[in-house]
């Protein structure tokens, strides 16, 4: 069988599927498409997000390509055996890996920060909750998280709550208080052709649209985040 050709398609397929994956809010596991084993990079292009039994499943087709290092995942679910996985096989690892993750998620996490962070916006905005709380609810990225919450330093106008920033380049170029923020007015569409316009800042806190990662998508890098992308007909074979 020519492993290469059906790991290709397999890929390709997944890659359509993924806006749905993601917007169904259901457990996913990012796979890099090349290995970083074999020269595979961390960006966008090579990053891919599949279901468990998916994640197993393209890890068993490179295996059977490239062999070598490729099969200690599959020589982890099969327990050390010389047998190749059937498919009930992948199906009860996924469920194993799904299950363990979502009981580490959030406060079941051991390392779960367990401080409750208070923040204000300069738009007048306030937050009361968990660290991970607020990167789910406002889409911001793990490494803005850590500067906000751990750091002190403003991020999309939030601040902790008692440490206002002074009125600078932080401040004016955030939230509401961004001279361009009600003109910088965009549009971005869902896999379906549905669309929300508005303010940038509005639209990107609505959808959950982490900032970084939208620039990203405005320079050509991705397609889409979450499920969301600037031009309709927005679906192809690249993130």
């Amino acid at each position: 069988m020519d492993y290469e050709r059906v790991y290709k398609q397999f890929i390709a397929d997944r890659r359509l599927k993924e806006p749905e994956l993601l917007a169904s809010g259901e457990y996913f596991e990012k796979h890099h498409v090349v290995p970083r084993s074999l020269g595979g990079g961390n960006g966008s292009e090579n990053i891919l997000a599949l279901t468990a039994e998916d994640h197993l499943r393209g890890h068993l087709l490179l295996a059977q390509i490239h062999g070598g290092v490729q099969w200690l995942v599959i020589d982890f679910i099969t327990g050390g055996r010389e047998v190749t996985p059937t498919k009930r096989m992948l199906r009860i690892a996924a469920s194993f890996r799904a299950k363990r993750a979502q009981s580490f998620k959030g406060v079941k996490n051991p390392r779960h920060d367990s401080k409750v962070y208070e923040l204000d916006n300069v738009d007048g905005r306030k937050f009361k909750g968990f660290k991970f709380e607020f990167k789910e609810l406002y889409g911001v990225s793990a490494y803005a998280n850590f500067n906000l919450m751990l750091r002190g330093r403003a991020v999309n106008g939030w601040y902790l709550k008692g440490r206002r920033p002074k009125i600078g380049s932080v401040e004016r170029s955030s939230g509401a208080l961004n001279p361009n923020a009600s003109k910088n007015i965009i549009t971005l569409y869902d896999k379906n052709g549905k669309s929300v316009t508005g303010p940038q800042t509005e639209v990107l806190t609505k959808l959950k649209v982490c900032s970084a990662r939208f620039a990203s998508m405005r320079k050509g890098c991705r397609n889409h985040v979450n499920g969301w992308g600037l031009v309709q007909g927005w679906r192809s074979n690249q993130l």
